[in-house]
């Protein structure tokens, strides 16, 4: 009868913590819901060129002086005699998208989505701040002209506890 007795309080016990460690916000389930909220904007870093008035503007472009010269140097865009507007060459077309909208964006990549990585959680029982870093790698054109701009990007996101579920 006692060890009966043992037997139940044991598992009654580790019932307990079982059931009052689920609502618990690990890294592992913070990890899968801030993976699942990543837009497809966030999977690349790109270099943003517009394309107002039927040509890419050198004065539009998203990037660094020093990433547009390697990508000259390298021959994956030239500089137009006007030296206003730069045309892509074939040899970067493998990096290039278009966007098809009012601005006409054209976004060259150089590196892609590789993880995140939680680093830390915050907050109370009920919102917690969880803290993550945002891990790209270089593509081949990136590892061409060198870019060693930012590969690790910190953010953050605020999750709150909806009926034992964290959204």
């Amino acid at each position: 009868m006692k060890s009966f007795n043992i037997l139940v309080l044991a598992t009654f016990l580790c019932s307990a913590f079982l059931f009052s460690s689920c609502n618990n916000l690990s890294r592992g389930k913070a990890k899968k819901i801030v993976l699942s909220k990543i837009k497809k904007d966030d999977l690349h870093i790109s270099f943003y060129f517009s394309s107002f008035y039927g040509g890419i503007q050198k004065e539009q472009s998203f990037t660094s002086k020093g990433n547009l010269n390697e990508l000259i140097e390298r021959g994956y865009v030239t500089l137009d005699d006007d030296n206003r507007h730069i045309t892509l060459t074939d040899k970067v077309m493998p990096f290039t998208t278009v966007e098809r909208n009012s601005y006409g964006y054209v976004h060259i990549s150089v590196a892609s989505f590789k993880d995140i990585k939680i680093t830390g959680i915050k907050g109370n029982d009920n919102l917690k701040r969880v803290e993550y870093q945002k891990i790209y790698e270089l593509n081949a054109l990136g590892k061409e002209i060198n870019y060693n701009d930012k590969i690790v990007i910190k953010n953050h996101t605020d999750l709150q506890k909806y009926d034992d579920v964290w959204r």
